[in-house]
C-alpha cells in the first residue's frame, strides 16, 4: 500500500463530504496550493483506487467526478492517526501547542496545519487561543514574519506543560488520540518506553520504596520528554543545589539513561528530577503478611516529615499555620478535593465592601498574609482585571479573582467570601456579584478537580440558597463537603 500524505487524505474527506461536485480551483484555494499540486494528489488517489479496484476519478470541465464506491478508499488510510478523526478546536489547540513546544527552532503555521490535517487558515483562526493556552504554562509564543513561531520560556515549564497535556474528549478513545499524538512527537521507539520503565523500576527497587502506578507512569512520561529534549540540545535551566532524599535515586536513573541514550548527565537535570520524585507518592515495603510494622510506619513518617521540611524550605516564604491549613498538606498530591482548599478558616460570610476593587484587594491581602502568594500577585490581579475587563465573573453572581502561574503564586489555595450587599463587577448579564472565591495556582493539575467542583456548585441555585442560609464559616465548609460528594 502506498504512503498517503495528510493533505491527500484531507482531499479524500472533502470529496466524500461534499454533495456538489468540486473543482480543481476550489481545492487549490482551500488547501492554499497550486492546481498542479492538487492534480498530483488526485493522481495518487487514483493509484489507491486502482489497487483496490474501486474505479477512477475523472476530470470533466474542471470538475472532479468520483466513482460510486469512492468512500471505500478510506480503508487504505491508517486508523490510528488524524486521517479519519476530526479534531475539535480544543484538541487542535492542545496538539498545536505541543508541536510548538517540541520544536526547538521556529515552525511555520503551514507545517502545523499539515500535521493537524487542517488548512492554514484554520491554524490562523486558532492562533490567539493557542497562544493563550501556552501562556497558562508561563510560556510565550514569539512570531517572526519570515521564520514562523517559537515558544520562549524556561525548559522546566516546557516539560511540565507537555506532561500535563490531556485529551478533552469524553470517550477514552478520544482522549488517547491527543495523548498518542503528543507521545509520537517525542520520536521514541516503543521499546524505548519499556527500557525507561525498567530503569525506573530498578532504581525504585534499589531505593527500597514503591511508586504508585499513576506516579510511576508520570515519571516515565517525564523521562521520555527529557530524553527527547536533551537529544534536541535542550537542557533544564540552572537549579539551586538542594540535596534531598530522592537525589541519589534521580542520579542513578539519569546515569543509566545517559548511557542508554547517549545524552549528557547534568547535575541540574538530577536536581530537577529529584524534586519531581519527592512530590510523587511513595510507600515503603510491607511485610510478608501484608501488614505494616511499627518500625516501618515510623520510617515512613520520618521520611514524610523530612520531605515536608524540604518542600517548605523551597517556598519563598514560610507557610503560616502549617498544621492548621489543610490545603498546604494536600499541595503535593495529584487529586485534591475542594473541601481541602476551603475549610472553615478559608471562608468568610457577610463581608462589606464598596466596589469590586476593594473586595479583590482585601482577598488578595488575605492570600498574601497567609503565605499563598507574593505581594505582587495582589496588584497583578487588579491590573489584569482593569486591562482585560471583568473576565473573573464566570457565573451569575459569582466571581473568581486570580492571575496566571508565575505571577507570584507560592502555594495553590482558595479563599471564599459572601458579600452582605452584592456589588456590580461590570458584566451586565452576570451582575451583581454575591460570592467571590480568590485562588492561586502553582500546578494547574493540583487544583483542577477542585476548581471544576467549585464551578459546578455555583451553577446550582439550591447550593447558593443554602450557602446564604449558613450562619457560620463552619456551616459553609460542611455544606461544600456535603455537595462535593453528592
Amino acid at each position: 500500500m502506498k504512503t498517503v500524505k495528510k493533505r491527500t487524505v484531507s482531499i479524500i474527506h472533502e470529496l466524500i463530504g461534499n454533495e456538489e461536485l468540486m473543482t480543481l480551483s476550489e481545492l487549490a484555494e482551500k488547501f492554499e496550493v497550486s492546481q498542479r499540486t492538487i492534480r498530483n494528489d488526485l493522481k495518487l488517489i487514483n493509484e489507491l483506487l486502482k489497487e483496490m479496484d474501486l474505479g477512477k476519478i475523472r476530470l470533466v470541465g474542471g470538475r472532479i467526478i468520483c466513482p460510486s464506491s469512492f468512500g471505500q478508499v478510506l480503508k487504505a488510510v491508517p486508523k490510528d492517526d488524524l486521517y479519519t478523526y476530526k479534531l475539535s478546536q480544543e484538541e487542535r489547540i492542545e496538539i498545536a501547542a505541543s508541536f510548538l513546544i517540541n520544536t526547538v527552532e521556529y515552525i511555520t503555521m503551514s507545517v502545523i496545519a499539515d500535521n493537524l490535517v487542517v488548512s492554514r487558515s484554520t491554524v490562523i483562526n486558532d492562533l490567539s487561543k493557542i497562544k493563550a493556552y501556552i501562556g497558562q504554562g508561563n510560556l510565550k509564543v514569539l512570531s517572526h514574519p519570515n521564520k514562523g513561531l517559537r515558544v520562549e520560556g524556561k525548559e522546566s515549564d516546557k516539560r511540565l506543560f507537555l506532561m500535563n497535556i490531556k485529551g478533552n474528549g469524553v470517550e477514552k478513545e478520544q482522549k488517547d488520540i491527543v495523548e498518542s499524538i503528543v507521545l509520537k512527537q517525542l520520536n521514541l521507539r516503543t521499546d524505548s518506553w519499556q527500557k525507561i520503565r525498567e530503569i525506573l523500576y530498578e532504581s525504585v527497587y534499589l531505593d527500597q520504596s514503591r511508586l504508585r502506578e499513576d506516579s510511576f507512569e508520570k515519571i516515565v512520561l517525564y523521562l521520555g520528554i527529557m530524553i527527547h529534549r536533551n537529544q534536541q540540545g535542550s537542557y533544564i535551566e540552572i537549579q539551586k543545589r538542594q540535596p534531598n532524599s530522592k537525589y541519589r535515586m534521580a542520579q542513578n536513573i539519569l546515569i543509566q539513561i545517559a548511557k542508554e541514550y547517549f545524552i549528557s548527565h547534568k547535575e541540574d537535570e538530577v536536581q530537577f528530577l529529584s524534586e519531581l520524585l519527592i512530590c510523587e507518592k511513595f510507600s515503603g515495603y510491607v511485610s510478608e503478611k501484608n501488614e505494616i510494622t511499627r518500625k516501618e510506619m515510623k520510617e515512613q513518617l520520618d521520611s514524610a516529615i523530612y520531605e515536608a521540611e524540604i518542600l517548605l524550605k523551597k517556598s519563598r516564604r514560610i507557610v503560616k499555620g502549617y498544621f492548621s491549613q489543610s490545603a498546604e498538606i494536600w499541595e503535593h498530591y495529584d487529586t485534591v478535593e475542594l473541601h481541602h482548599f476551603l475549610p472553615a478558616s478559608h471562608i468568610q460570610l457577610g463581608v462589606e465592601c464598596q466596589d469590586w476593587k476593594e473586595i479583590v484587594e482585601n482577598m488578595g491581602r488575605w492570600m498574601y498574609e497567609h503565605g499563598y502568594v507574593e505581594k505582587r500577585y495582589v496588584a497583578s490581579m487588579i491590573e489584569n482585571t482593569e486591562k482585560n475587563g471583568p473576565y473573573i465573573v464566570v457565573l451569575p453572581g459569582f466571581a473568581i479573582p486570580h492571575d496566571g502561574q508565575g505571577k507570584g503564586s507560592i502555594i495553590s489555595g482558595m479563599y471564599l467570601v459572601s458579600l452582605r450587599r452584592p456589588i456590580p463587577f461590570g458584566v451586565e448579564k452576570l451582575d451583581p456579584v454575591e460570592f467571590v472565591c480568590c485562588f492561586s495556582a502553582v500546578d494547574l493539575k493540583v487544583h483542577m478537580k477542585a476548581f471544576f467542583s467549585l464551578i459546578s456548585m455555583f451553577r446550582n441555585n439550591t447550593f447558593k440558597r443554602k450557602l446564604r442560609e449558613c450562619k457560620t464559616s463552619q456551616d459553609a465548609a460542611h455544606l461544600i463537603e456535603e455537595y462535593e460528594f453528592e
